[in-house]
C-alpha cells in the first residue's frame, strides 16, 4: 500500500503539470487531509482547475464545494450550474445533488444557473 505522503507528492507533481485527473484527486486528498493537512481553500482551487479542463468528476465536486461553502463562499447558483454540467457530462449522482440544491433556490436562481451552465459549456468552461 502506498504511503499517504508519497501518494500526495506524486499526485501533486502530476497536478502541477496540468493533469486534470491528478488535480481532481489532489483536491479530494486536500479536502480529506490525506497525505497533507486538510485545506479546503487549496482543495477548491485544484478542483476548479480540473473542472475547467472538462473533468466531470471535478465539476460535480466543485458543485458540492459551492453548495457546502467549503473553501469558497456558498453559492447555490454556481453549485447548481456545475452540477448541471457534471450531469450532462455523465456523472449519475450529479443530477440528484442538483435537485437537492434546487430546493434551496428560487425559480429565478434556477433559471440563472441553467443559463450559466449553457454559457459555460459554450465558452468551454472559461470565465466561470
Amino acid at each position: 500500500m502506498t504511503n499517504p505522503d508519497t501518494a500526495y507528492s506524486k499526485i501533486r507533481s502530476a497536478a502541477e503539470q496540468g493533469d486534470a485527473v491528478a488535480q481532481s484527486d489532489l483536491s479530494v486528498m486536500l479536502s480529506k487531509g490525506y497525505g497533507a493537512p486538510r485545506n479546503y481553500k487549496l482543495a477548491f482551487s485544484w478542483c476548479k482547475l480540473s473542472a475547467v479542463q472538462g473533468n466531470a468528476r471535478a465539476q460535480c465536486n466543485l458543485g458540492v464545494k459551492y453548495y457546502e461553502g467549503k473553501g469558497v463562499e456558498k453559492d447555490y447558483v454556481r453549485a447548481h450550474m456545475w452540477l448541471n454540467i457534471s450531469a450532462r457530462n455523465g456523472i449519475e449522482g450529479a443530477l440528484r445533488l442538483q435537485q437537492v440544491v434546487a430546493k434551496m433556490m428560487s425559480h429565478s436562481q434556477i433559471e440563472k444557473a441553467q443559463d450559466w451552465a449553457g454559457e459555460c459549456i459554450k465558452k468551454n468552461y472559461k470565465g466561470f
